[in-house]
């Protein structure tokens, strides 16, 4: 279906081929790669093809030209996941469904979000989350338009595309690059030692566009391997199934499925307690204190992590504060929750 520029008007009859090759696209630069063009809004008709193919061309021949195509009304559809968790705040992830043909710029981010639906399905989650399969552009905005009155509930969206080839991992960032999105992304990044490159805003071209424009200014950041655009078989017959890879897709469900944990663990905590907390009471410290003789290890995260505790860091701000594993903060911070020492203000 690459063969037939998309959105082609309909046409039957015969032109020569001065008249053709107007209509013809290829790509001179990758000579055995069928383009992927469209005319969405603009009326036109047109034929794709490997440019050695237009090189064989005779073009002293009349041609019959016919593409056999209907404009009608019709619908907008898109597909939605929704998993309700311990609260409304939401997490989205959104993909398209919208490119013929193509498997890393398309078939990876159906792929990777299907596999993070089941995923969703088997875990007791603090936040709510909502996966949405949509047309790029024009899909996004009918979502944000017929969701209008609870956009409010997004806590940080995602927008996944190209996660099929095996390259480093991306994040293309938000306006200002201050989001909770970019903010959550980018320690996941880093936390599990994935390489990546960063992008600004600047170099947007997928539904971030939509999600961070400023009417909606939603949190939102784009998660990629390679980003869209910079991978010659990008928009071509060449982005297909040998491609794209088994592990190339499983590390990137990987990717998300922790970007997913590190979100759940991620909380603001405030000390319930004026002052340092007498850790004794509560059987969290049992050593004898004295001259040069310093806590142990598990002391001292736990009053390091009191101290930060002031209501407005998150956990991936403390661990960087005090220097300690966020996942271990995590389970100390669980605990002491249970105690009554501090309290999560999410």
């Amino acid at each position: 279906n690459l063969h037939v520029l998309n959105y082609s008007t309909p046409i039957n009859k015969e032109i020569e081929f001065k008249n053709l090759k107007k209509h013809i696209f290829t790509l001179p630069s990758l000579p055995n790669a069928i383009p992927y063009v469209t005319s969405y809004y603009k009326k036109n008709w047109g034929f794709c093809l490997k440019d050695n193919v237009r090189k064989k061309i005779n073009k002293k021949e009349k041609f019959k030209v016919l593409v056999d195509t209907k404009f009608k009304n019709g619908y907008l559809n898109y597909g939605e996941f929704f998993k309700k968790g311990k609260v409304s705040s939401e997490i989205v992830f959104s993909t398209n469904i919208c490119h013929p043909s193509l498997g890393n710029n398309e078939l990876s981010g159906i792929l990777v979000s299907t596999a993070l639906s089941k995923y969703l399905e088997t875990i007791n989650s603090y936040y709510s989350y909502r996966i949405i399969f949509v047309p790029e552009t024009i899909g996004a905005l009918c979502f944000l338009k017929k969701n209008i009155k609870n956009l409010k509930k997004i806590k940080a969206g995602f927008v996944l595309s190209c996660l099929g080839d095996n390259k480093n991992f991306s994040i293309l960032h938000s306006p200002y690059q201050n989001n909770y999105a970019d903010k959550v992304a980018k320690f996941n990044y880093d936390y599990n030692k994935f390489k990546y490159k960063s992008f600004s805003y600047l170099k947007r071209g997928s539904d971030e566009r939509q999600y961070c424009s400023p009417r909606f200014n939603l949190p939102f950041c784009t998660l990629t391997r390679t980003r869209f655009g910079d991978f010659k078989e990008y928009h071509t017959s060449l982005d297909n199934l040998n491609f794209i890879t088994p592990k190339g897709l499983d590390k990137s469900f990987k990717m998300i499925s922790s970007l997913i944990k590190v979100i759940e663990n991620n909380k603001v905590y405030l000390s319930n307690i004026k002052g340092e907390p007498f850790l004794m009471k509560y059987n969290l410290k049992n050593e004898i204190s004295g001259f040069n003789k310093p806590l142990k290890k598990d002391t001292t995260t736990i009053l390091d992590l009191i101290a930060y505790s002031n209501g407005k860091n998150d956990l991936i701000d403390i661990s960087k504060y005090i220097k300690k594993d966020f996942l271990y903060l995590s389970k100390v911070a669980q605990k002491l929750e249970k105690l009554k020492i501090i309290k999560s203000i999410n």
